[in-house]
């Protein structure tokens, strides 16, 4: 299904500093072009058909035709066992770090958090942890392993229980990640070994999922698996993997809503579209909900209320500075989206937090924080932060009232990480120095 025939009309949204301003204006028929030849260069030789002229001949080179994009062979595994241990890690408190830009904050309830912060290029330096008990007024720096990569993403997962999960997204297909796990917030940490590259991991109430991939030395053959761990990581089985997850390994994204019931976010090529599939046995059978071809092969999140109430935001590259952003909203679980949003907005999407039905902010990078309570029907700044930092995210709130948006003030002289908390649903805003 596509989402494009609700959309009559395309709308031009600037989005200054502190509110978007919309404007209007007909959507664009793409227009047809013919697919590419194949082969190599032809010549074409052309005769003069004078008699009284002699016989000559003209021949005219064709140039080559263009590449064409071969998306990775993407195979899987049969569901089982696999092979992993779990091992005491070292850890410690990191440094302040040079240049602190929150990447994750996760709560296990409105009290007791956490915060992940980038630790600049450092190699083998734990990256900068930090806790809170207090909900958010008040941060202190914990232990994390000690084993940190230059060229890796690092990312936080947090338990209803206070477990916390990291891990990290090597740079290059060719790596695996590493995955540690703390069972008790971040005191004591294990590694477990003999997982593939991971693109994404979730937690549920007592489960933890995975999705990976292995690629072979050109990155052309890959292996792509949805692992499942019901005892804190010490073992993982592969379940079942969707037919939409093995055309294309890129961008995958994983909400966990139960142990048994979860949802998942795929991007596939030819044609190009996100498919957005769930399983409600724990991984044994999958099924597609919908088809998203607005996004194109464009960076894309999904967020959930809960089982029925999924949020859906996408981008499309415009430059300098300019995306465009297409949002929508399901109310029946990801069967049927409304559009809430098809503009031009300024700014580079970073993620999508749902409060309600009705509330949803999107996180941005280059541009403010924006927030719908209506549903999207309208958006505008999520507030008029001071000295707003270069990316504004990410978004969490641990309940209606309380709310958080990392903020990184890249023309701070002291490159502090900070954060802004609210205890109003998000009315006003005051900064948390978390150093």
């Amino acid at each position: 299904m596509s989402l494009r025939r609700r959309i009559p009309r395309l709308f031009c949204v600037l989005v200054p500093a502190v509110a978007l301003v919309a404007g209007c204006g007909d959507a664009d028929t793409p227009a047809q072009s013919a697919p590419p030849s194949s082969g190599p260069p032809s010549t074409v030789a052309v005769k003069t058909t004078d008699k009284s002229a002699p016989s000559t001949e003209a021949t005219t080179t064709r140039p080559p035709d263009p590449p064409v994009h071969v998306p990775p062979t993407i195979t899987t595994l049969a569901p089982g066992l696999v092979a992993t241990t779990l091992v005491p890690a070292a850890a410690k408190v990191a440094p302040a770090p040079a240049q602190g830009v929150p990447v994750d904050i996760v709560f296990r309830d409105a009290a007791r958090g956490w915060m992940l912060s980038s630790g600049g290029n450092c190699v083998g330096c734990p990256v900068p942890l930090a806790a809170t008990t207090d909900g958010g007024a008040s941060w202190s720096r914990v232990p994390s392993p000690n084993e940190g990569a230059a060229s890796s993403r690092f990312r936080l997962r947090a338990s209803r229980q206070g477990e916390l999960w990291l891990f990290d997204v090597p740079g290059s297909p060719l790596n695996a990640s590493a995955l540690w796990e703390s069972p008790d917030g971040g005191i004591t940490w294990s590694r477990i070994a003999g997982l593939a590259r991971i693109s994404d991991l979730a937690v549920g109430p007592t489960t933890a999922w995975a999705v990976t991939d292995a690629c072979d030395i050109t990155a052309t053959s890959c292996v792509t698996a949805i692992l499942r761990s019901n005892d804190h990581g010490a073992t993982w089985h592969r379940v079942e993997t969707p037919l939409s997850l093995l055309q294309e390994r890129y961008s995958a994204q994983l909400v966990v809503l139960d142990d048994e019931h979860v949802i998942l976010l795929t991007q596939r090529a030819s044609p190009d579209a996100h498919d957005i599939v769930s399983t409600d046995d724990g991984g044994r059978h999958w099924a597609t909900l919908t088809s998203v071809e607005e996004c194109g092969v464009a960076r894309s999140e999904i967020a959930a209320v809960d089982s029925r109430q999924l949020w859906l935001a996408c981008a499309g590259g415009e430059g300098g500075g300019w995306e465009r952003r297409v949002i929508a909203r399901s109310d029946d679980g990801g069967h049927r989206w409304h559009v809430a949003l098809d503009a031009l907005t300024f700014g580079y999407l970073e993620q999508v937090w749902a409060n309600s039905p009705s509330k949803a902010y999107i996180g941005q990078c280059r541009g403010p924080a924006i927030v719908t309570t209506d549903g999207g029907v309208t958006w505008s700044a999520a507030a008029d932060f001071r000295d707003p930092g270069d990316c504004m995210g990410p978004v969490v709130f641990t309940d209606a009232q309380h709310g958080y948006i990392g903020d990184f003030f890249n023309t701070d002289p002291d490159a502090k990480t900070k954060i802004w908390r609210t205890a109003d649903a998000g009315r006003t805003w005051q900064p948390v120095d978390v150093n």
